[in-house]
């Protein structure tokens, strides 16, 4: 069974046995990524909310995410404004 960590396209220079240690290039690179991830996410239930779906499990259904997720999303969202 692989995990994430294998398939990680900047796995050079990593410990063979592990995430890349903070301060490194590659764990600087990881951070971004998931922040444009979560930027998408944002966005996507910025999405959905403007095609109607306001529900909580609709918008989690929609998104395939889970329901603490986009509930963390969406408060961070109506907190900004």
């Amino acid at each position: 069974m692989t995990t994430a960590y294998e398939n990680w396209p900047f796995r050079e220079g990593c410990p063979p046995d592990g995430p890349p240690h903070e301060g490194s290039s590659v764990a600087h690179a990881k951070t971004a990524t998931q922040g444009a991830q979560t930027l998408v996410r944002g966005l996507s239930v910025i999405s959905a909310v403007g095609a109607g779906r306001h529900s909580l499990a609709t918008l989690s259904s929609h998104l395939s995410l889970n329901r603490s997720t986009v509930h963390r999303l969406a408060s961070t969202l109506v907190e900004l404004g």
